[in-house]
Order: structure tokens, then sequence, then C-alpha cells
């Protein structure tokens, strides 16, 4: 992959909705020392949801005004992908995902699935830190936000978060016309590419 233009995406009072259910493992589809049994299915497309301090810990997060099912409603999930059966008592979860819509083409999509170029606000992060820009990889930029780009390695890169090799990224612009220095390094892991490029001006270029 080339050059990428960069493109905002603004955060929605909604959320995705899955009916989760999980329990203690092994699962031949998870091996590894947290193996556990998982399934969920979709539940409700676009549902309302607000931001709001978290009631336990206080940080800013986003809830679901959504009400679950109860645990005998026959749309829970019953089986893990691996085969096996959920026993009565395991853990019923409504699993949410915020809901953001693309600005060049409107559409609507949860994090996990945006696109390479996809830059927004890591607002759960910006909301605690308004006004405390202190320099490169202080978690929030100088105009209080703390953008997110998906790179072409499938992964995020925190602009506004400290680098592996110095305090930082210094940028300049508007989002999404950001220009950011040094250069963006991910290294490779395992099967996951890496990605040495440039943002300039909204496009990522590759070194």
């Amino acid at each position: 992959m080339s050059h990428v233009r960069c493109f905002m995406l603004q955060d929605l009072p909604f959320e995705r909705l899955w009916l989760r259910r999980y329990a203690d493992g092994p699962c031949p589809q998870m091996p590894g020392e947290y193996s556990y049994h998982h399934a969920m299915v979709l539940y409700r497309e676009r549902a309302r949801a607000e931001k709001g301090p978290d009631e336990r810990f206080g940080y800013v997060t986003i809830r679901s005004l959504e009400t679950p099912p109860p645990d005998d409603d026959p749309r829970w999930p019953t089986h893990c992908g691996c085969g096996f059966e959920f026993p009565p008592g395991t853990c019923h979860q409504l699993f949410p995902r915020q809901i953001w819509r693309r600005s060049d083409t409107g559409e609507e999509i949860v994090l996990e699935d945006a696109a390479v170029g996809a830059m927004w606000d890591a607002w759960w992060i910006s909301d605690g830190r308004r006004d405390r820009y202190k320099g490169p990889g202080s978690f929030v930029g100088p105009d209080g936000l703390s953008l997110m780009v998906k790179t072409p390695a499938g992964r995020e890169w925190f602009i506004d978060g400290p680098a592996s090799n110095g305090p930082g990224w210094r940028r300049s612009g508007t989002a999404p016309e950001i220009t950011a220095t040094p250069s963006i390094l991910i290294n490779a892991s395992g099967a996951r590419p890496g990605y040495h490029g440039f943002l300039t001006a909204g496009v990522l270029t590759p070194c």
C-alpha cells in the first residue's frame, strides 16, 4: 500500500451490542495460558448510549442505555465455536462497541473495522487531560485531542502518545490534515507486518 489519505471518524452517541457468553477453558480455538470458551451474537445494530463517569472508578466512559434480555432468552448463544455447551450460571454479558461515522463516506463503523487512514480522537483519554498539553508524548495534543491513526500495518498509532525511542511526535495542522514528526515506525510482530512511514498534511507515505 503506497500513499493513504487520512479521514476523520466522528464519535456518535450509539453503540453496537452483542449478547456474549464465556466460561473457563481450555478451548481448542483459543490455546494458551488464558484459554477460555467464548461466543457472541449481534443483538442491536444501533442502540443509544451516553458518555459519563464510570460509577466505580470515575473515569469518563460510554454506557449503553439498553437493557439486556433475561438469561433464559433464546437469543443468548448456547455453545462456544468449539462445540462446548455453556452450563447454567456462566456469564451473560451485553458486549458494547461505540459507533463512529466516517467523514468521507458517512459509513457507520466500530473501531475494530476502521480502514487504514482512519483518524479519531480517543476522547476517553483526552477528556481527562484537556488543557494539559506538555509537549510530545503527553497523551494530549496542543488542540486538546488525543489522536489515533489506523496504519497500513493494520494497527493503531497513537500520535499523541510516547514513542519507543523518544518522548513522542510533534504535530501541526488541523485533523485530519495533520503533519507529525519524526517518522512512524511500527515493528513487525509475529505474522503482523510492520510499517515505516511519514504523516504529512494528512497523508501516510511509506519510507
